[in-house]
This record gives C-alpha cells, sequence and structure tokens, in this order.
C-alpha cells in the first residue's frame, strides 16, 4: 500500500512539474485528477475511497491552479518583452532608414559642392548650350513625331473609307445578278 501510494505522489509531483507548457486551466485539471486519483486509493485504503477522491481533487486542484498561476504570470511576461522587442526593433528599422535617407542626401549635397567648386564659367556656359541644343532637337523631334502620327491617323482614315467603298461596291455587284 504504501508503495503504491508513494508512487502515486511521485507520478503527481511528475505531472506537476510537467506543467511548463500548460495554461493555468490545464495545470487546475491535471492537478484536479491527479489528486482524485491519489486520493481515491488513499481513501480506498482508508475504506473512503468517495470521500477520498473527493478531497484529493479539490486539494490537486487547489496545487494545479497554485502551480499553474507562476507559469502562466512567466508566459504572459515573456510574450509581453517579446512584444517590446519587435517594437524596438520595428523603431530601429525606422531610425535605419532615415538615416540611409540622410546620407544619401548628404552625398548628392557632396556632389554638388565639389561641382560648384571645381566648375569654371565657362563650362557652365558650354554645358547650358549644349542643354538648350537638346531642348531644340527633342522639340524637333516631337513635332516630326506629332506628323507622324497625323499622316498615319490619314493612312488609317483612307483605309477605313477604301474598305467601305469595297464592301458596297460588292454589295451591288451581288444585287446585279
Amino acid at each position: 500500500m504504501k508503495t503504491t501510494l508513494l508512487n502515486t505522489f511521485l507520478l503527481l509531483l511528475m505531472l506537476l512539474s510537467s506543467c511548463q507548457n500548460l495554461t493555468q486551466q490545464e495545470t487546475t485539471i491535471l492537478g484536479a485528477t491527479a489528486g482524485g486519483v491519489l486520493g481515491g486509493i488513499i481513501g480506498d485504503n482508508n475504506n473512503r475511497g468517495i470521500e477520498g477522491a473527493i478531497l484529493g481533487a479539490a486539494a490537486g486542484g487547489a496545487l494545479g491552479n497554485v502551480a499553474g498561476g507562476p507559469i502562466e504570470r512567466k508566459r504572459e511576461a515573456i510574450r509581453q518583452e517579446k512584444i517590446k522587442q519587435e517594437i524596438a526593433y520595428q523603431k530601429q528599422i525606422a531610425v535605419q532608414k532615415e538615416l540611409e535617407k540622410e546620407i544619401a542626401a548628404l552625398e548628392k549635397q557632396k556632389v554638388v559642392d565639389q561641382l560648384a567648386i571645381t566648375t569654371t564659367e565657362e563650362e557652365v556656359l558650354l554645358v547650358e548650350q549644349k542643354a538648350k541644343e537638346l531642348e531644340q532637337q527633342l522639340a524637333q523631334r516631337n513635332r516630326e513625331l506629332a506628323e507622324a502620327q497625323r499622316r498615319a491617323q490619314r493612312l488609317l482614315n483612307a483605309q477605313e473609307r477604301i474598305d467601305n467603298a469595297m464592301k458596297e461596291l460588292n454589295q451591288l455587284e451581288s444585287n446585279a445578278y
């Protein structure tokens, strides 16, 4: 009897010690079940099985609830810490992106400053003249493109007129026979 009682008690301790992955509600249920079994065995050995089972279930449920509470609080604290770490990480990414933008702007400004320092008035005038020439070429190409599009539209209109005339001729010829 003492061996059975000791084995059952050890089993209860093992079950409760494995509660790390269970919720507080699950540890309460597990404790109540194990306590009921242990209480039933003790009560049965004393010819009071049902009373022992009821008392064991109540005591086991209380122990399971008590054991599960700190586990649940620790799990919640870990979850909250993970949330804080994720928020901090996202903030760090945002700061990093802003720094990258600032660096790019500074590098661009550095190029502009370097050009301003090393460029002569004659070079500026040459570049402005080249820009003017390219703008004139672009305007000419745009005019040529517009004219080509007008010609293409005229061709499409003429082709449509030809198609319509051909249909009418075919109808007249088919009606004539």
